[in-house]
Formats: C-alpha cells, structure tokens, sequence
C-alpha cells in the first residue's frame, strides 16, 4: 500500500504538560534538537507519505510556521558557514513535503477531527483520522476489560442491541414510510429508555461536553417534546428581533456582562430557527467558516499577485476587494 497523506491532530491544549505547554505546544516541546512533532513527520516521510495535514488550532500557528520553509534564515547559515544548520532545516519531510493546517477552531476530539478531514474531501485522511478512532474503541475496551468491567464483544453487543431496539421499522414487522416517520419512532424509543433510567428531568442526560451548538439544539429538541416551542420560523424571527433591540439597550448602555447575556440569547434563538429549517447549525457554521476562510485566501492570494500587502490597505480597500473576490 502506497500511503502519500498523513494528519496529526494537534489541537488539544496539552494540560497534562502544564505548566511547559502554557505558551509552547506540546507538540512543539524539544527532545534533544527537534520538536517533538518533527520526529513524528520525518517517520511518515520514511515511509512515503509527502502531504502532512495538521489538524489544529489558531494558537498553535507555530507549528505550521516551523515547516515553513525560512529562505532568510537558510541563506543567512550559508552565508555564516553554517552548512550543516542549514540542511537541517531545509526541506523537512522531503523535497516533495506539503504541509497544510485545518483549524478545528477548538480541540473536540478525534471524531471532529475526521469532519475537519472530510470537508476538504480528502479521504485517504478521513482513512487515517478512522483509524484513530478505531484504535481509541479498542484501546478503552482493553482497559475496561483488564478492570473485568466489559470486553470489545460487549460493545459490539450492545451496539447491535441498540440497533435492532430503536430500529423496529427495518428489524420488525413496525413500518415507517417517510424518513419523518423513521425519526419519530427513533425518537419515541429513546424517550421510553429514559423513563426507564428514571431521570428526573428531560435535559438530564444530554451530555454536557458537546459543541455549545448541538447541545443547544439538543435542550431546544427536549422542551419541545412537552410542546415549550414557537409554532412557525415566523414567531422565532420575531423573537431574534426582540433579542436584537435588547442587545442595543445594553450596547448603548455599555453593560457587558449583560451584553454577553443577551448575544447569547440571540444565538439560542438562532439555532432554534435552524430546527424550524430542519437544518443543522454545526454543519452551518463549518460551511459559514469555511467560505470566510476560502474568500480571505482568495484575498490574500489577489493581493500578493499584485504586490499588495493587505495590512497595508484601508478598510475601504479590503471591502472593495472582497465583494470582488465574492
């Protein structure tokens, strides 16, 4: 097999390396005269691969910059007799090296990682980020087997159970015509399950470390189940007109903490119009960024073929640029 991609999730905060990683990513933490992450990539490039994607986030640019080629400095050693110094930091990864960086815009974990992969369409990566996965079911399956708690087999038992219990339309004789359908017998299932756990409230085991987004949606989900929900997109419109008006009572009145309150609401409210769509707010918001970021590479990219350097236009210059580029 033939591997050209490989990706390195590098977007957690590194904590267990506090407090070394507090500026410096742990990636990037030196063992004896090379980052850490350098050992990692000189092994892929061992073995073939030339396309290096680096999962990460904005606080960690130091990692795309080290891969960088640095003429300046390159030339400089030249000049100083500092060959060998030189021809270290040349072509790191191999004279075909690409090295590319996808913000995850926050450390989500591995599944994210693999949507981060899978938008820029590049399955040999997504091959790669489910092998990750993969490797974390096994591996915490053989912790819990070690602790005499449950095996891989239990897992996949319980995962085919759970299957076949909230799939009566495809595994019974019970028949679901529409996908809405489908969704509401889904639904209904998992609503009687938790009668069953005895939870004393709805929103009690929506998990709390999902993306503020999906979670929101998720609560939003749960009150409706008792009917606590606008009837039409036209009432929640409405209500993030309201919340509109409120934010400007508090801008004018220069309150922040009531500021943050009341922009929070408006983005509440917001996912809640994207439920009356029937439309994801996280996929939303992946395409929003990424349009941003395709249209501002776009700008950057107009400006150096012009020789113009971007900080150094006015306001009035940038917008002109984008709504062309748009």
């Amino acid at each position: 097999m033939n591997i050209k991609k490989a990706v390195f999730p590098v977007a957690g905060f590194g904590t267990r390396f506090l407090p070394a990683t507090k500026a410096t990513p742990k990636e990037m933490l030196p063992i004896v005269d090379k980052p850490l992450i350098q050992y990692a990539v000189e092994e892929a490039a061992k073995i073939g691969v030339e396309e290096f994607i680096f999962i990460t986030h904005h606080a960690k640019s130091v990692i795309d910059k080290h891969f960088k080629h640095n003429e300046n400095l390159y030339e400089t050693l030249i000049k100083q007799g500092k060959e060998n110094l030189a021809d270290s930091i040349k072509d790191i990864g191999g004279s075909n090296a690409k090295f590319i960086s996808v913000d995850q815009g926050q450390p989500k974990g591995l599944g994210h990682a693999i949507g981060c992969a899978n938008e820029r369409e590049d399955f040999q990566a997504l091959k790669s980020e489910l092998g990750d996965l993969l490797f974390q079911v096994v591996f915490h399956a053989e912790m819990a087997d070690e602790e005499g708690l449950f095996d891989l087999t239990d897992v996949i038992s319980e995962l085919n159970d759970k299957l076949i219990r909230r799939h009566p339309h495809v595994f019974s004789d019970k028949s679901a015509i529409t996908a809405s359908e489908s969704l509401t017998i889904w639904e209904d299932i998992k609503a009687e399950e938790r009668k069953n756990l005895k939870y004393d409230s709805l929103m009690d085991d929506v998990p709390k470390n999902l993306p503020s987004l999906t979670r929101a949606k998720k609560l939003q989900k749960r009150a409706a189940r008792v009917g606590f929900d606008w009837p039409s997109s036209r009432e929640v419109m409405a209500k993030i007109q309201e919340e509109i008006l409120e934010l400007e009572i508090e801008r004018k009145a220069d309150n922040r903490e009531n500021i943050s309150e009341e922009i929070g609401d408006i983005l509440f409210t917001i996912v809640n119009l994207t439920r009356h769509f029937n439309l994801d707010p996280e996929d939303i918001m992946r395409k929003s960024n990424l349009k941003f970021e395709n249209r501002f590479r776009a700008m950057e990219n107009h400006a150096k073929e012009n020789n113009v350097a971007l900080d150094k236009m006015n306001l009035e210059e940038l917008e002109e640029l984008w709504q062309k580029i748009k």
